[in-house]
């Protein structure tokens, strides 16, 4: 098994984690500091009413003596829930108690809270001031408490501070038991990457599913598709190899016996023939490596990508090329197409598609005596659309006699190029014909595809070499 390169996927997902905990965790130290400043303030005000309910009660009858405390005595203190508080008592003008001397700058308050600025020593505090009027026979008395609002702050401090530091004994703790965690969860992960790693394309397997989690079984079938697929790919590359050796085998042995012949034998006849038969050999296992070089050439510049291929045009220009060709062997090329108003359109690569028809259609002109018909067909109906090539002769190899072909026989590179194309467009490659006056037949199909749009008119529908058929759908060259 290969080294693991890069970050491990626990790590990744524990520090995405301890990035979101630790955001929670400031998320909760704020609102825990403004909870704690809504707290103080509430028992402030508390406090402060409480206050001064007790001291409107309070039995007061002689004026207020001098301030044994300073307002300094008003600042925060250390202890966060000790909240000092200054008190005035009025009895109707006559000031009874002043506990901090605080009557000269807070003067005479209204009914009610009220936060008011206060200078001490230099230092601006903020205090909060509750003032409370009770009747008391015929006069009035008034309380006045003070607090300040410093020591509330002091109190929502300690309480956001009491409730976040908990969290720097939790979350070191949390920390680990995560690591663990996702190291023993994602160990089924691991696991089925090991078993990934070990397949072996070369020897077809697949991942057993009783040992899957739920949670894998669609990446476990689409492995095994996979390797489904590839199994198949390499099994179509093996008969492709095996079909092109088998293509070059017979020249190339011709051509080691036929040179024997010409360098030992002494009889000029015999070795002009067999040099005839060289040459000939030779000119076919070139035209054997150029099919093969004109495949990859085509693949090559196909790329990846599919696009829509016109089989109307496809045939047109396929047919056009080949015009000559047949015209000079004597055999009458056609092109008929059943949907002769309409485009008849497959997703497919075009240079490839060109490559599979121009083989068919070479196969079936070299191969065939004078005064063959050869017809390609482009049609769209129910069941699907495709382009064929059908000839009413079988076609022979380059150093034989004509020769019957059978569906499955597979004669000549050209043919197996074009049923290649045909697997990789998704296409059914069709060897049967489709009625006695066409008893060879290569045909592409596509199911459950439709013609798409109307084809504006070609002059190739009218345009002949040897007659021209009555039907607006068929054109001979």
């Amino acid at each position: 098994m290969k080294p693991l390169v890069g970050t491990p996927l626990w790590r990744h997902l524990w520090l995405w984690t301890m990035a979101a905990m630790g955001l929670t965790w400031l998320t909760l130290a704020a609102m825990a500091y403004l909870v704690g400043l809504y707290e103080a303030d509430e028992i402030s005000d508390g406090q402060l009413a409480a206050a001064a309910q007790l001291w409107a009660q309070a039995p007061l009858s002689s004026p207020a003596p001098p301030a044994r405390q300073s307002r300094d005595d008003l600042a925060p203190e250390r202890h966060s829930y000790e909240q000092p508080i200054a008190v005035l008592v009025w009895q109707g003008d006559t000031l009874l108690l002043d506990s901090h001397g605080l009557q000269t700058q807070l003067g005479t308050p209204a009914a009610g809270y009220l936060t008011t600025s206060v200078e001490v020593h230099g230092e601006l505090h903020h205090w909060r001031v509750f003032t409370l009027e009770v009747a008391q026979g015929t006069s009035q008395r008034r309380v006045t408490t003070v607090m300040d609002l410093d020591a509330r702050f002091e109190l929502g401090r300690d309480i956001a501070l009491r409730l976040a530091r908990p969290a720097f004994i939790v979350l070191p703790l949390v920390a680990l038991l995560l690591a663990w965690t996702l190291r023993r969860g994602l160990m089924p992960w691991q696991q089925l990457s090991q078993r990934i790693d070990a397949l072996d394309p070369f020897n077809p397997q697949r991942l057993a599913t009783d040992r899957t989690f739920a949670d894998f079984s669609s990446t476990v079938r689409a492995i095994n598709a996979l390797m489904d697929r590839l199994a198949q790919q390499m099994q179509q590359e093996r008969d492709f190899t095996s079909d092109i050796a088998h293509e070059l085998r017979t020249p190339l042995t011709s051509l080691a016996l036929q040179s024997h012949v010409a360098i030992t034998s002494t009889d000029p006849v015999q070795r002009t023939q067999a040099l005839h038969t060289v040459q000939s050999q030779a000119l076919h296992a070139g035209n054997v490596l150029a099919q093969l070089l004109a495949f990859a050439r085509a693949q090559r510049q196909a790329g990846p990508e599919v696009e829509p291929v016109c089989l109307n045009h496809l045939g047109h220009q396929t047919v056009a090329e080949h015009a000559q060709a047949a015209h000079e062997r004597g055999q009458d090329l056609a092109l008929e197409t059943t949907a002769p108003d309409a485009t008849v359109t497959v997703p497919g690569r075009p240079l490839l598609l060109a490559l599979a028809l121009r083989n068919l259609l070479d196969n079936a002109i070299q191969h065939n005596p004078p005064g063959t018909q050869i017809q390609v067909d482009v049609w769209a109906d129910a069941q699907g659309c495709g382009i064929s090539v059908s000839n009413t002769h079988a076609p022979r190899p380059a150093d034989g006699p004509t020769v019957a072909v059978s569906a499955a026989s597979g004669l000549g590179l050209g043919l197996i190029l074009a049923q290649r194309i045909a697997a990789w467009h998704g296409a059914q490659w069709q060897t049967h014909p489709t009625d006695a006056g066409w008893p060879i037949r290569f045909a592409l199909f596509w199911p459950h595809q439709r013609p798409s749009e109307p084809m504006p008119p070609t002059n190739a529908d009218s345009t002949t070499n040897s007659g021209t058929n009555s039907n607006t759908d068929r054109s001979r060259v």
